[in-house]
């Protein structure tokens, strides 16, 4: 029994691996095992870690075929033996002390522990993000700082900057969503929340997530019609659950916002908008937390159009919208 497994999904990061496994080996806390599964690469990053673990057995090595980045996390929980879950990614750098900071200290039944981390861009500039708040929190509490941080920074969203409890993870069944591209960890983290987890913030940073680093999020297509789930999730744990009403229209924003986006980013990318807009009208729990009040402008008919069920009114818009942009671009040249 080791008390920190670190789960490491690794495609295509050659040029990062090598510094992220011995920022991992300098870590001033030494009980741990390394668990990376290579997702299927292709430039030989698993060669890497091939002749690191011949220096140091903690590191194990798990192959697949590509699959994503859920998977492969998926894959290393099935082996971790670790009391402490810590999600590193394999272009990211973990600050060697967080381990032993966040584990010294008496944990009376903590679940989650969560530091601060750093954005570190490619033009070298570094952006420290923290809270205030330090101690132990449950309940509301972590509700509310949910809702106090997550939309300004992405504090509570992210897996690297936390250690998880494997039990907490286990116990419930909870995985990665495997087929969800784009914040998979905020979706996870979501379902832990919602068990009312005892969770300790420490003041000590833990990880430097390098921001546009090659084949980052960025890329990704972002499947607007998920990401509207994973709100309606913080919806339902936030006001269903804790009935913290405070915070429904904000909410609901967000989530009328992201059903604007499925309509219009399929139109402009030439899919059939239509049936996505008849889908939605379908769903009766998501129309009726539509809202049209602090809606974005360009979202707003389309959600309006939701909401009274009016499919014309929502062709009418958007065929009009492209015409005015054709006509004005016309004149302009």
């Amino acid at each position: 029994m080791v008390q920190v497994s670190i789960i490491m999904p690794l495609y295509n990061k050659k040029q990062y691996v090598e510094k992220v496994i011995n920022a991992i080996i300098d870590q001033t806390y030494q009980d741990w095992e390394l668990i990376v599964v290579n997702d299927g690469s292709s430039d030989g990053s698993e060669k890497i870690v091939q002749q690191m673990n011949q220096k140091d057995d903690r590191i194990k090595l798990i192959n697949q075929e590509n699959k994503g980045v859920s998977e492969a996390r998926n894959k290393a929980l099935q082996f971790a033996k670790g009391k402490w879950i810590w999600f590193v990614d394999a272009d990211d750098m973990p600050q060697k002390d967080f381990l032993k900071i966040a584990l010294e200290e008496s944990l009376d039944d903590v679940k989650i522990i969560v530091g601060s981390f750093d954005r570190y861009y490619e033009n070298q500039e570094i952006q420290h993000i923290k809270i205030e708040e330090k101690g132990i929190f449950e309940g509301t509490d972590i509700s509310t700082l949910f809702m106090k941080y997550q939309y300004k920074n992405g504090y509570w969203g992210y897996l690297w900057n936390k250690l998880i409890c494997k039990e907490l993870i286990s116990n419930e069944n909870i995985e990665f969503e495997k087929n969800l591209k784009l914040a998979e960890d905020l979706k996870f983290m979501i379902q832990l929340y919602r068990l009312d987890p005892r969770i300790k913030i420490v003041s000590c940073c833990a990880m430097r997530y390098t921001v546009d680093a090659y084949n980052s999020s960025k890329e990704k297509k972002i499947d607007y019609y998920a990401q509207m789930h994973i709100q309606m999730m913080v919806y339902d744990w936030i006001i269903r659950k804790k009935e913290q009403m405070v915070f429904e229209d904000h909410l609901k924003r967000i989530i009328s916002n992201y059903a604007g986006c499925i309509i219009f980013h399929a139109y402009e990318s030439g899919e059939d908008y239509k049936q996505k807009a008849l889908k939605l009208m379908r769903e009766t729990k998501t129309i009726d937390l539509l809202i049209i009040d602090g809606v974005d402008k360009i979202m707003k008919p389309i959600v309006k159009g939701l909401k009274e069920e009016n499919l014309t009114k929502i062709e009418i818009y958007l065929n009009g919208r492209n015409l005015i942009r054709k006509l004005y671009r016309k004149i302009k040249s």
